[in-house]
């Protein structure tokens, strides 16, 4: 019984078999760094304040919407630019996080809604005309200044500003 033709049919086996083995692991050998999904903005080549004790500083940071999500060397966050990621080079600028206070102090945004802005006002009529349901017969429209349940007229006190 010859042995070699048994032999060689095994050989050609396991050289298949070692073949589609390293095929297998072809993709984890070229891949690399593990993809990311990319950042819709990428701030790089920067000085950016971390606000995190073990690491004050870095370089560039990327954000996908209002989140962000990395922060490191310019190399580090590479991988987070795609075709449609924004990117902004500091060129060596200070970056600091901060946020928007939208509030109001609404009796301050109040007062300043009711109180006729007189800065590009060129005269009286002006100011008449931005009194919504003052007629131009009424007694504003007049220079009658009113206050309370007393009336003024103006030309009585010509050195006191007409203001309604």
């Amino acid at each position: 019984m010859n042995k070699r033709p048994m032999l060689n049919t095994i050989c050609r086996r396991v050289r298949t078999l070692a073949s589609l083995a390293s095929l297998a692991f072809l993709p984890f050998a070229c891949a690399g760094k593990p993809r990311v999904e990319p950042a819709t903005l990428v701030l790089n080549q920067g000085r950016i304040v971390t606000v995190d004790d073990q690491k004050p500083e870095a370089q560039a940071l990327a954000a996908r919407g209002d989140t962000i999500v990395a922060v490191g060397t310019n190399d580090e966050i590479v991988p987070y630019i795609g075709p449609e990621t924004r990117v902004v080079d500091l060129h060596g600028r200070l970056a600091i996080p901060g946020f928007i206070d939208g509030h109001g102090h609404f009796t301050g945004v109040g007062q300043a809604r009711i109180t006729l802005n007189l800065t590009k006002v060129k005269n009286w009529d002006e100011v008449v005309a931005m009194r919504p349901g003052r007629a131009s017969g009424s007694a504003a429209a007049a220079g009658t200044r009113t206050s309370g349940t007393r009336s003024r007229s103006p030309r009585s006190r010509a050195s006191r500003p007409i203001i309604p």
